[in-house]
Order: structure tokens, then sequence, then C-alpha cells
């Protein structure tokens, strides 16, 4: 039975996460069971391969999801509550819990900012400035002592 893919389904939208077990289970990184959508109150992942689970631990934004439609009471505590739900009432869900969203550069943006370091960006070679490396000089000469040993001097 394979997941709801969050990443697949709203990846583009909102920002998608991962459960604490991912780094130390077996493929964990990529394993769609445990991605999660952090929101403002809680957070949403995948139940099974048709529903989506939300988890919340506010009082006031439980009493608002309890008046959801078709919002299935999962696991039911004194601060805090699990509710199952189809996709099609993600944003019904959305709307309270308040995913946290992508960041997103508008195209305008995006060519401010590459005018703006675009002064600052690493040439390289074929702008037409050659420069030769050499030997760094050394601060240190070697002299031989009339017992014919080496030495090392300052230079001056």
């Amino acid at each position: 039975m394979n997941p709801i893919d969050p990443k697949a389904r709203l990846g583009d939208r909102y920002r998608i996460g991962q459960d604490e077990a991912a780094d130390h289970e077996t493929g964990g990184r990529h394993d769609p069971w445990l991605y999660t959508i952090p929101c403002r109150y809680g957070h949403i992942y995948p139940h099974s391969d048709r529903l989506l689970a939300v988890y919340c631990d506010r009082r006031g934004v439980l009493s608002k999801l309890r008046w959801i439609e078709g919002l299935i009471p999962h696991q039911i505590g004194d601060d805090e509550a699990i509710y199952l739900f189809e996709p099609e009432r993600f944003d019904a869900v959305a709307a309270v819990v308040h995913p946290r969203r992508r960041r997103r550069l508008s195209e305008k943006h995006r060519a401010a900012l590459l005018r703006g370091g675009s002064d600052h960006r690493f040439q390289g070679q074929s702008h037409g400035s050659k420069c030769e490396q050499t030997e760094p000089e050394s601060l240190f000469s070697i002299h031989r002592d009339p017992e014919g040993g080496l030495s090392k001097r300052l230079r001056t």
C-alpha cells in the first residue's frame, strides 16, 4: 500500500518536512510515509493510501477543527487530537491549521537580485584577466654556516 504523497501533491505550494524518524529509518529520507507538512498549529501527514491526518495541540484550534465537515476523529486527548480527512478537504483544514508555505521569488525580484550581485560574482579567467601564479616569497633565507651547517635567517 502506497500512502498519499504530500510532496507530489502539495510540494509546490507548501513546505514539506520529515518526521524525526526519517534519519533513523532505512530509506527514510525518501519514504512518503515520513513526509509531513509543518503548520502553525500542528502538522499534516499521510495516514493511508486515501486519507491524510492532521495533528493539533491547541484547544481553540481543536474546537474549529471539530466543526469541519468530513473530519474523522482518530485520537482525541485532553489538549491534543488527530483527525483523519480526505485530500479534497485539505483547503478547509489548511484554513484552520495554517500550513507553512514555500518561499517563492517572483521573476522580477529574481532579476533584481541577479543584477545587484553581478559585480561581486566570480568572473573566472574567461573575461580577459589572466593571472599568473607565482611562488610566494619566503620570509626566511637559508645560509651555510662556516662550519658547514645550514641555518635559517629572517630576510631583511
